[in-house]
C-alpha cells in the first residue's frame, strides 16, 4: 500500500512535517520513493549539525582526495568515515549559513594552500548546489565572488541576510545575478558604509515580500537609499519587521498589502508610536506585534486597534508601557474590535477581569491568551474564572507571572467550562516558595480529572514578552568580511 502512495500526497505530507527533521529522517527508511523524496529536504540546511558537516567533509574528500593526502592537512580522526558517503549530499544544500560552534570554527581554519578549510568547504558546496538562502556572516566575500560557480550557485537566491559592515562587493555581484530574492534580513550597527549598492540589489528584485530590519540600540539610521528601495516594493511586501524604530519605518504607510507587521523600539531613546501609523488602515493586516514604545502607548495601540482590529488574528503587545491608566481602554477596544482574534499577548492588572471577559465573550475564535502584569508579581486567577466561562474555543492560557488559584475556583471552572479539554494552563514558578503555597498539587488533581494540563516555567518574569521572531546574533570576524 505504501508503494502506491501518490507523489502529490507525499508533497502534502512534507508540508505538514515542515522542519521536524527527526520525523523526516524516519521517512527515508519507508521505501525508495520516500528516500528519494525526503533526502533532499533533510540535507537542505546541514550546516547547523556537526554530524552532517562531518559527512559533507567526507563528500569533499571523495572529490578532492589531495586535500588530505598531499597537502598534509591533519583532520581529527573522528571526522573521517570508514566508508565514503552514499551520495554527494552537497547537491541538496539550499541554505548557506555558516554560523558555527567554536570548535567547528577552529577546525575550519586549518590551512589548505592559501585557503582555510572553511573557504574550500564553501567552494565545494557552491560547485554542487543552488543556494536559496544566504547569510553572509563568517563568509569571506572575495573567496565566494571569485568562485567560477558564483552565478549558477546564487541565481535562484530567495532569502538574503547580511549586515552593514559586510563588503559591498558581494551586493554588486548579486545585483548582476539575482532577481528572485523575496526576503531581506538586514542588520545595522551604525557602520558608516554606503548603502547605495545594497539599495540597488533590493530595487532590481521582481517582488520582495518580506523585510526584516534589526538595529543596534545606538544605531542612528538615516538610510534614505534603502527607504526608497524598500518602498519600490510597496505592492508586494506582505511582512515587515523592525526592531529599532526609525523614520525609515514610516515607509510602511505605503504598504497596503501588509499581512504581518512587527514594530519594536530596542533603541536607547524613548519614542512614541507616530501619529501616521496609529491612524492608518492596513486592510489586509492579520498579525500585529508592538513593543517598547513610550508615551501613551496603550492609548495609541487602542486607536490602531479600532481601525485595524477586525482583520487581526494575532496581536502581541509588549515592552515597558508608561500609561497603565489606559490599559483598560485598550483591553475593551480589543474586545470590541478584534472579533476574529485567535492569539493575544497583552498586559493585565487587578480589577480588569471584566475587560478580559469582554475579550473572551466577543472573540469567538480566540484560542491562546498570554497575560502578564505591568507591576507586581502575583496574579489572582480566581478573579478570572468567571470571565473564562465565556470562552468556547480557548485551548491555552499563559501567565507571565506567579499565580494563586483556589480549589473552589478550579471546582467551579470544572463545572462551567465549555471549551476544549484539557485547557493548557502555563505560569511562572520562579521563587514560588516565597509567595506562599504552590498550586501544583491542586492543579494535578484537576489534570487527572481531564479539565486541564499545566506547564510551569522556572524563568524569572521579565518586563518583556517572548519574541516570536528570531533575531540572529551576528558574530563578526573582521578578517572574514574583507575583500
Amino acid at each position: 500500500m505504501v508503494e502506491k502512495f501518490p507523489l502529490e500526497l507525499l508533497n502534502e505530507l512534507f508540508n505538514l512535517i515542515g522542519n521536524d527533521y527527526k520525523t523526516l529522517y524516519s521517512c527515508i527508511f519507508v521505501n525508495k520513493l520516500w528516500y528519494e523524496t525526503f533526502v533532499p529536504t533533510l540535507w537542505r540546511n546541514p550546516l547547523q549539525s556537526m554530524h552532517n558537516i562531518k559527512i559533507l567533509i567526507n563528500c569533499l574528500l571523495v572529490e578532492d582526495n589531495d586535500f588530505v593526502n598531499q597537502k598534509n592537512i591533519k583532520l581529527p580522526s573522528h571526522y573521517l568515515l570508514e566508508k565514503p558517503p552514499l551520495l554527494n549530499y552537497a547537491k541538496f544544500v539550499t541554505i548557506l549559513n555558516l554560523k558555527m560552534t567554536k570548535s567547528l570554527n577552529q577546525l575550519m581554519r586549518l590551512k589548505y594552500k592559501d585557503e582555510t578549510l572553511k573557504d574550500r568547504f564553501v567552494r565545494f558546496i557552491m560547485s554542487h548546489s543552488s543556494i536559496e538562502y544566504l547569510n553572509t556572516s563568517l563568509l569571506k566575500a572575495k573567496s565566494i565572488i571569485n568562485d567560477p560557480n558564483f552565478n549558477d550557485c546564487f541565481r535562484n537566491l530567495k532569502e538574503f541576510e547580511t549586515a552593514d559592515d559586510y563588503s559591498s562587493s558581494i551586493f554588486k555581484e548579486l545585483t548582476k545575478v539575482c532577481d528572485k530574492i523575496q526576503v531581506f534580513r538586514l542588520h545595522y550597527k551604525n557602520v558608516k558604509n554606503d548603502n547605495g549598492i545594497l539599495a540597488k540589489l533590493i530595487e532590481v528584485q521582481n517582488k520582495v515580500k518580506k523585510v526584516y530590519i534589526y538595529l543596534s540600540k545606538t544605531c542612528e539610521f538615516e538610510k534614505l537609499e534603502l527607504e526608497d528601495a524598500i518602498s519600490s516594493h510597496s505592492k508586494s511586501i506582505v511582512e515587515y519587521h523592525s526592531t529599532g524604530f526609525t523614520e525609515m519605518d514610516l515607509s510602511i504607510l505605503r504598504f497596503q498589502n501588509l499581512v504581518t507587521l512587527h514594530l519594536e523600539n530596542k533603541k536607547v531613546n524613548e519614542i512614541d508610536l507616530p501619529e501616521q501609523i496609529k491612524s492608518t488602515l492596513f486592510p489586509n493586516l492579520q498579525k500585529f506585534t508592538i513593543k517598547d514604545f513610550h508615551g501613551n502607548s496603550f492609548l495609541n495601540i487602542s486607536n490602531f486597534v479600532e481601525i485595524n482590529g477586525m482583520g487581526l488574528t494575532y496581536l502581541e503587545i509588549g515592552g515597558n508601557p508608561f500609561d497603565e491608566d489606559n490599559l483598560k481602554i485598550l483591553l475593551l477596544s480589543i474586545g470590541r474590535n478584534c472579533k476574529n482574534l485567535e492569539s493575544l499577548t497583552t498586559f493585565y492588572d487587578d480589577h480588569m477581569e471584566h475587560a478580559i471577559g469582554e475579550i473572551l465573550y466577543n472573540c469567538n475564535y480566540l484560542r491562546k491568551i498570554y497575560l502578564r502584569l505591568i507591576e507586581g508579581v502575583l496574579i489572582y486567577v480566581d478573579d478570572l474564572i468567571h470571565p473564562l466561562s465565556h470562552s468556547k474555543s480557548l485551548i491555552s492560557i499563559k501567565f507571565g507571572n506567579y499565580i494563586r488559584i483556589s480549589d473552589t475556583a478550579l471546582s467551579y471552572l470544572n463545572e462551567i467550562w465549555l471549551g476544549p479539554k484539557p485547557l493548557l494552563l502555563s505560569y511562572s514558578n520562579y521563587k514560588q516558595c516565597f509567595l506562599g503555597e504552590s498550586p501544583i498539587s491542586r492543579l494535578k488533581r484537576y489534570e487527572e480529572l481531564g479539565l486541564l494540563k499545566f506547564e510551569i516555567t522556572d524563568e524569572e518574569p521579565v518586563n518583556d514578552v517572548f519574541d516570536p521572531y528570531h533575531h540572529l546574533d551576528y558574530i563578526d570576524y573582521y578578517e572574514d568580511n574583507q575583500d
